[in-house]
């Protein structure tokens, strides 16, 4: 993909996303039901990451020069930013809210997995020490992606460039090469395969769940449990499909850059992953009855203001 092409698709993406995200983070955050419990805040917790890397990664757009192991920082960081460590850390602030979103997906599918078959366990535990343990998972992947991050940070001047040297202005580079580009390449591909199977086998277990309990719930219960099931279902398949899997190609195309086509690949893969953003928001708010009605409601209230306003200045 072009770089002129790549950088506009990437900056009208980060545009539509931060409107609709924020939209949809007011929307869960004032209009989730009480009995959702503590539900909603695992989706503001994924949105948030999510908003937190389109915010920085319309500061920096990292455009691959494979098949050397270094990027080409564009965007606005293209106009303000002449240091390559400012660059390895933007980049590095996206590679981390990447990181810490994917995460933030796993969560939502144990938890209501655990309230559906402990859920003496999970009364019994208070909402803050939950907290807690997110903060705490949170802060291992920063820290560990921060601790690799910095690892294979290799100066502009050091890197031995397989062609012709790019131009200074906005390059950064990492060193991957030998056996510690292909260990950190299959470690990294370990960890976000295991997040998609802990989704996958949470959302099994529950399912086998609720298929054996259904001589026990009465139809209504057993209807809502089904329809919190599928709405579970739609708004984590969207962060797995969209987000999880084009991280997880992605990675691997960075890390094994001497592949061809791996920079068409690495490039729509990124665009997949700004976009996701959007897609998630309208997935959730859509196919949840509630904060639809209520995007509803404020959309015709808004409708209505802009009429009478047009009315008045008319009759003036």
């Amino acid at each position: 993909m072009e770089a002129s092409i790549y950088n506009r698709l990437l900056d009208i993406s980060t545009v539509i996303h931060i409107i609709s995200k924020v939209l949809a983070i007011y929307v869960v955050h004032r209009h989730s039901p009480t009995n959702m419990d503590s539900f909603p805040l695992f989706i503001l917790n994924v949105m948030i990451w999510n908003l937190a890397g389109n915010v920085f990664g319309a500061l920096i757009h990292m455009y691959p020069l494979f098949p050397d192991d270094c990027f080409r920082a564009d965007g606005l960081a293209s106009v303000f930013v002449q240091s390559e460590r400012i660059s390895h850390f933007l980049y590095a602030l996206v590679v981390v809210c990447v990181g810490n979103c994917a995460l933030a997906s796993v969560f939502a599918f144990p938890y209501r997995y655990l309230v559906f078959v402990h859920p003496r366990l999970v009364s019994n535990i208070k909402r803050r020490w939950c907290s807690v343990l997110c903060a705490v998972a949170h802060a291992c992947m920063t820290a560990s992606i921060l601790y690799v991050y910095t690892y294979l940070i290799i100066p502009f001047d050091d890197y031995a460039f397989r062609g012709e040297r790019p131009p200074r202005k906005g390059v950064f580079c990492f060193q991957t090469r030998g056996w510690i580009k292909y260990f950190i390449g299959a470690f990294g591909a370990v960890v976000m395969s295991g997040l998609v199977a802990v989704v996958i086998s949470s959302a099994v277990l529950l399912r086998r769940h609720l298929e054996s309990m259904s001589h026990i719930y009465s139809a209504c219960t057993l209807d809502l449990h089904r329809k919190y099931f599928r709405y579970l279902l739609v708004i984590t398949a969207v962060p797995v499909v969209f987000c999880e899997i084009p991280i997880l190609i992605a990675f691997l195309c960075a890390f094994y850059s001497e592949f061809e086509y791996s920079k068409e690949v690495f490039t729509s893969c990124a665009v997949v992953i700004y976009n996701h953003g959007t897609l998630f928001s309208a997935v959730t708010i859509i196919t949840f009855r509630p904060y639809y009605r209520s995007v509803s409601r404020m959309v015709h209230g808004l409708f209505i203001k802009c009429r009478h306003g047009n009315r008045v200045f008319v009759s003036k």
